[in-house]
Parts: structure tokens; sequence; C-alpha cells
């Protein structure tokens, strides 16, 4: 394993954080079981790890390693549920929140699959339960969406067939304008960054989110669904000078300010976390398994017009990812490896917990896909929230945005209501009707006189 996939590694072991990553597709029609363990295990060629298994040595200082799984069968990961209820989609997240939290089965590669019938509309649901060891976000959606049409023949699945970190085939690998570029930069503006760096997090912890106590068990997690045009959103984002994922930002921003208000809570500035495909020096790895990204975070204002708070989340990602941007996170990945196992998910999570939210994005195809024969109607990511009180995951399929906000109940007081505020923050953003039975019908109606967003 690489020090990010031990460090996901060794996370995984801790029902707080727990990043597994999940994703929840929606097929317009019903899927052929056979069909689907095909899909399996032409996608286990892709990405080997998924016919692997992790082996912990029994030396305390030696990492866990991967090993091909001769037993492998897609069968034995793959069941088949029906929705109870009406066949919503509240429904159907409501079951994905009983069955997240569920552990691996040892000795197996791990990653879990549910097929669930039952849907309104004789639609199912496809949902993907797999080890942050396995792919990032990334490399699932390469997987899932840009799998090849022929089987691709298997790379070896075990560590041993990985040039070692630091070895002379990595280094040599290097481009060598890497080397023109690291030059250039002066050492000073390195420990320049760095310092900056601690200064910020000293001023975030310090103004960490102190909401009233909350009740929950610190391992369920309440899901919601929305999706909304991409291209709404990035005309939104275009009105403060930034992109989609700006818009993204300044309106969970938004929503989260207006939840604090009701709490009586008043903060000057919100922090965001959110990974990045690759850090900012390196070309994107071809590698289809593990861990390759970069992990940024930036504040936010807490009051203001909407184009302040999108020229505030552009400025702050422009700043966070720069080539002399320090990869703080890879830094703590090559630190766990001598640190005791416990110590650093409890670090972690109390890291992660002076964020107010985390935001990811992943994204999909332009035109309908097919999964297993069948066409996808909807995709939505589910991200953890290691420790914060709620995590945007957004995947773009098809024009669509499909965002899922995760919020943990033991930090959230009242995760109901953050949801609405958040969703009411983002439907205003894209100019959208949020009357009831609108947006959760599917016929989102544009606001006459235009986007109605609130300067708070």
């Amino acid at each position: 394993m690489s020090s990010k996939d031990l460090l996901m590694w060794r996370l995984e072991k801790d029902p707080r954080v727990h990043p597994v990553i999940v994703l929840l597709v929606v097929l317009d029609d019903t899927v052929d079981l056979s069909a689907l363990y095909a899909w399996h295990r032409q996608a286990a060629h892709f990405v080997p790890r998924m016919a692997g298994r992790v082996v912990t040595p029994r030396n305390p200082f030696a990492a866990p390693y991967w090993v091909s799984d001769e037993l492998f069968d897609p069968a034995q990961h793959i069941r088949r549920l029906t929705l109870e209820g009406k066949g919503t989609e509240e429904d159907l997240f409501a079951l994905v929140e009983s069955l997240t939290p569920l552990p691996f089965v040892p000795r197996r590669a791990p990653w879990d699959a549910y097929l669930i019938d039952g849907l309104e509309g004789g639609r199912t649901a496809y949902l993907l339960k797999i080890s942050h060891t396995i792919v990032d976000g990334m490399r699932l959606r390469d997987m899932f969406l840009r799998q090849p049409p022929t089987v691709v023949p298997p790379a070896a699945v075990t560590d041993a067939a990985r040039p070692a970190e630091g070895s002379a085939t990595t280094a040599t690998a290097r481009p060598a304008r890497r080397a023109g570029r690291t030059r250039r930069t002066s050492r000073v503006r390195r420990w320049g960054a760095w310092a900056r760096l601690a200064a910020e997090i000293t001023q975030q912890v310090v103004h960490r989110p102190q909401l009233p106590p909350a009740h929950g068990d610190g391992v369920s997690r309440r899901y919601t669904g929305l999706d909304v045009p991409v291209a709404a959103l990035r005309a939104a984002g275009a009105e403060g000078g930034g992109n989609e994922q700006d818009a993204l930002v300044a309106a969970v921003t938004a929503g989260c300010h207006r939840y604090y208000r009701s709490a009586g809570v008043d903060r000057p500035k919100f922090y965001t976390l959110a990974p990045y495909a690759r850090a900012p020096l390196t070309r994107q790895d071809p590698n289809p398994v593990g861990n390759h990204w970069f992990v940024i975070r930036m504040g936010l204002p807490a009051a203001g017009a909407w184009t302040d708070r999108v020229r505030a989340a552009r400025r702050g990602a422009i700043r966070a990812y720069h080539p002399n941007a320090p990869d703080w996170f890879g830094a703590g990945a090559q630190a766990i490896r001598v640190a005791p196992g416990a110590w650093f998910p409890s670090v972690f999570h109390r890291f992660c917990a002076t964020f107010d939210f985390l935001s990811t994005s992943i994204p999909g195809p332009r035109r309908a896909a097919v999964l297993a024969g069948t066409p996808v109607a909807k995709v939505y990511g589910i991200a953890p929230t290691l420790g914060s009180g709620a995590t945007v995951t957004t995947v773009t399929y098809a024009g669509r945005c499909h965002l899922t906000l995760t919020v943990d109940p033991s930090v959230v007081p009242d995760p109901d209501g953050l949801a609405q505020h958040i969703r009411r923050s983002v439907m205003e953003a894209v100019g959208l009707d949020e009357s009831p039975g609108a947006a959760a019908a599917g016929t989102d109606r544009p606001v006459s006189g235009g986007p109605a967003r609130a300067v708070d």
C-alpha cells in the first residue's frame, strides 16, 4: 500500500470516520443478476484490487499489502433487496442509511454491492460500497463510466509488482520538466507557504464550529438527495467569476450560515475541506487503483452577497491549489507509517471536526450511460463526513448535477434542518422553485423574475 492507501485503511477501522466510498445509481429498468455479475468480473480486470484482499503482517511496523484472491466471486459481494414503502427516493436513501455502516466481510475484497428493486416507476437502484484503499473518487468514475468495451488484461494486484516509493524506477519516470519547476520554486516560498498554513489552521481551530450538543451515536448518517441543472449552476458561478463548484461551495456556505443563525450561533467565517484529483505539480497517474488526490482547505465569509461568496470560493481554491502548495495531507500520510494505529484516526477525526463541511465533486459523462445493459437515470455519490458536520458530494451526469448531503447527527443537532437550509440555498442559487412537490417530483420550475438569492 502507498502512504495514502495506508492512511485510508487505518481510518476505515474507526467507525466514527469510516471513509468508505458509496455510489448510488438509479436505473431505468430491472437488471439481470447474471449480467451484473459479468459486469463486475470485467470491472475486476480494470481495477484488480476488486479481486484481491488485504493481508496484515504480524510485524506491527510492516504495512498491509494486497494479494490476489483466487476464490474471488462477484456473487459473494452482491445482494438483492426489495425496497419497502412507496418506493420513493426518500425511502431509498433511508435504506442506504442502514446499509452504509455495515462492515465488509473479512478476508474478502473490501467492497459490497446491492441491487434494490421496488422503486416507483419500475426502476431499480444499484448501491456500491467500496473501500477507499481500492479506488478514489476519480478512479471509481473511470471504472464505472469509462470501462472499456473489451476486457483489459489484468494487472498484478500485489504491491510487490509496483515500484516502491522513492525507488530508482519511480524517480526516473518523473518528467524532466517537474525538476525545472522545482528549481524555479524557492525554498523560502515553500517555507512561507507552510508557515501560512500553520497560522490558518491555528485560527481555524480557534473558530471551530460550536453547535449545541447533538445526540447521534457517531456511526449513523443522514442522507438527502437533490439534483439541479449543471448549466444553471455554472451560470450562477459565472456571476461571481467562478465555476459550478465555486457556486456550490458558496450556496452550501449560505445554507450553513442560515442554520447556525437559527441555532443562535454567529460565525464570522466558515471552513471547508475539498479533495482534488491530484497534487498541483504532478501529472495524472494512470494507475487505476489507490489514492492519488490532493486536499485543499479554504475559509469563506459567513455574511455577504452571492457574488462575494463565489469570488471568495474562487480565490480560496486558487490560493490553496498552486505549484507552491504544501501537500500537508501527503506529509501526514507518510507520518502514519510510524504512528500508533489508534492514535492517528483520533487526531484526524478531531482535525476534520474543525471544518463546517466537506465538499467533493466527481465529473461524470455528458451523455447517458448504461450499467450491465440497463440505462442509468441518476448517479449519486456519498462521501464520509470524517468528523465534520456535513459533506456535500456532487456527481455531474447527462447535464444534471446530482447532489448528496451527508450529515452526522452526533455533530449536528438537527440534521433535517441543516439539509433544508442547504437545499433552499442551492435552489435559490440556480433560480429554481422550491415549492412543495416541485423539486421532489423532478419538475423544477424557474422562479419568475430570475434567481432570487438571499443576502445574508
